[in-house]
């Protein structure tokens, strides 16, 4: 039902059950918010959306519902006043270090205070009071309540997105602070799965990934250390948008410039994920045939993908009982970073393996965790030594005050690349499922499938399922996105077991590919930060994955590289040798008593 509203003086029309904010933002006008996530977080915790209603009170627009006649004005001067007394109390207990601020470029509470002119008292004078300031490093993600506007954005995200609730407010009033559950002291004591998504919500640096940029700086300025850097193809697909090109514009259009902005800054090689995402097809296409071959009490269906950190953390912790039923193939960027150090260190680029230092540059603050675990480790030598995320590789080019403009475009020449940098699909959400099920079809004399069609698992489900035909037998997969996503599969699954055991109908999944980021890699949490995404649902995977398909490298039937071909045979020998089971796979522990 239509109604009419006058908003700063224009009648415009709007829907019955919108809230001011949702007819404010139709109309294109400028609201300033801090706390507010479409459909996820309308609190008015920060009270910034404030607008004089009907020439009485100020009212928050997020929580207020539009009525018919009801007159809006969001600029008087007791709105303006409103919004910079809010933004003043935010700055009496603020850590203005922004200097050096990750956010710095990109900083909503610093931005509304310099659009309200609030003043500039308070870089001298931070002392809270006598407030106990608190800093929570896990493996992954950095907390820092000195940073904080209490918008709970990252309790509402990390609950209704990520599924695993692991952020809350701990103590009351002035004193209050959002920590990790339980009053542990790190993300890693808890169910965290280091997605990240908490670090694109939040307004300001109070939640931001694990620096790893010292590291890589460090290795960089060793004179004896060969730094390899890698680059997943989703980072490809967004890092244009922290130089100015518009979310979406195509990976040739600025990927030269920041190949060469690696160069610059001191790279000894520099090389994409293609080659480690050969072998992770491979080797899982090939596990995926031997279960079809085994007979049905003795196979390990369904079948579980293993290339997302986020994912691998959450069965660890929350479904112990299904380790078994993970594909032992370890993440692409392990797998490469344990070929370089373990087979072609010396005969490659002439160093010992001790010396040589590999980065991955990656969508995922999952992966950081993920470098740092104790199994990534073969001879000694660390798989992957740092991962930098897109936001963090962006700040290292600014750091070095490179302009992207002025740089002379670079084609990479690694040793380790192939098929002209190809960008495949593996980025996005089911991705390296259908590599490998192509691969499957390959391996075993078949025409591989064009177009896997999905389809909803049940009504209005974020999971999806598709059937293909390996060897004259009908192939059930799935795909599962975000923690929320994760657990549903997984309910659906013990339901699947629970008809079967009882004589029911029941689905028999051979295999699910989990990906810890709604919408897969190419959103992950280590990307660009967009708060459009949560605040009017931009919806940003669409975007970065036509940025890939609109390359002239783009690739979404994949087929193995001769490069590939030639390394197993005078590296690794064959698919599922000893040798790469030895470096190219992994095991998983149960860490559910982090829980507990």
């Amino acid at each position: 039902m239509k109604i009419s509203m006058t908003i700063n003086g224009n009648v415009v029309e709007a829907e019955q059950g919108q809230t001011v904010l949702d007819v404010l933002q139709v109309q294109q006008v400028d609201v300033p918010t801090l706390c507010y996530l479409k459909d996820l977080n309308d609190i008015a915790a920060c009270r910034m959306c404030v607008a004089e209603v009907n020439g009485s009170r100020l009212q928050t627009t997020c929580t207020l519902e539009a009525a018919d006649g009801m007159v809006v004005n969001t600029e008087t001067e007791r709105v303006n006043n409103s919004r910079k007394q809010t933004l003043e109390l935010l700055a009496s207990y603020h850590s203005f270090d922004c200097w050096t601020c990750p956010r710095e470029k990109n900083c909503d509470l610093f931005d509304q205070m310099r659009l309200y002119n609030v003043d500039d008292v308070f870089k001298h004078s931070f002392e809270l009071e006598g407030k106990e300031l608190k800093l929570n490093e896990s493996s992954s993600i950095t907390l820092d309540s000195s940073k904080c506007v209490h918008c709970s954005s990252c309790i509402a995200v990390c609950d209704q997105i990520a599924g695993v609730g692991v952020l809350e407010y701990m103590e009351r009033g002035y004193d209050s602070v959002i920590s990790p559950v339980f009053g542990k002291g790190s993300l890693d004591e808890v169910n965290c799965i280091g997605c990240g998504l908490c670090t694109k919500v939040c307004p300001t640096a109070a939640i931001v990934e694990r620096d790893h940029i010292k590291r890589v700086e460090a290795a960089l300025d060793d004179p004896n250390t060969f730094v390899v850097a890698q680059i997943d193809p989703a980072v490809r697909a967004a890092i244009g948008e922290e130089f100015g090109y518009d979310i979406g514009t195509p990976v040739e259009t600025y990927e030269g410039q920041i190949f060469g902005a690696l160069q610059l800054m001191g790279f000894d090689d520099i090389t994409t994920t293609n080659l480690a995402q050969d072998f992770a097809v491979v080797e899982s296409a090939h596990e995926l045939l031997h279960e079809l071959a085994q007979p049905e009490d003795q196979n390990r269906f369904p079948l579980f993908s293993s290339c997302s950190a986020g994912w691998i953390r959450y069965a660890e912790q929350n479904h112990p009982e299904m380790l078994s039923h993970i594909s032992t193939a370890k993440a692409p960027h392990m797998m490469q970073g344990s070929f370089v150090k373990n087979f072609i260190a010396h005969d490659v680029y002439g160093v010992d393996a001790t010396k040589l230092f590999v980065v991955t540059i990656s969508p995922c603050t999952a992966h950081k965790t993920e470098a740092d675990r104790d199994d990534m480790v073969n001879d000694g030598l660390k798989n992957v030594d740092a991962v930098i995320t897109t936001r963090e590789l962006a700040r290292m080019i600014q750091y070095a005050r490179i302009d992207i403009d002025d740089v002379t475009p670079v084609t990479i020449e690694s040793p380790l690349d192939h098929s002209a940098n190809a960008l495949a699909i593996p980025t996005v959400n089911g991705g390296l499922m259908e590599q490998i099920l192509r691969t499957a079809q390959r391996q075993t004399g078949e025409t591989p499938t064009q177009e896997i069609v999905y389809e909803p698992l049940q009504a209005d489900s974020i999971l999806f399922k598709a059937t293909v035909m390996i060897q004259g037998q009908e192939v059930l997969v799935a795909s599962a996105q975000g923690g929320k996503g994760m657990q549903d599969m997984m309910d659906y699954l013990a339901i699947q077991e629970s008809n079967k055991a009882q004589g029911l109908p029941y689905e028999q999944f051979h295999y699910v590919e989990f990906m810890g980021c709604p919408g897969g890699c190419i959103n992950g949490g280590g990307q660009p930060i967009l708060r459009e995404e949560y605040k009017s649902g931009l919806d940003v995977t669409t975007l970065r994955r036509r940025s890939l398909e609109q390359s002239i490298h783009y690739d979404n039937q994949y087929v193995p590289s001769n490069e590939l071909v030639q390394f197993y045979k005078t590296k690794v020998k064959e698919v599922a040798s000893p040798t790469a089971k030895r470096y190219l796979h992994t095991t998983y522990l149960d860490k559910s008593v982090i829980n507990r």
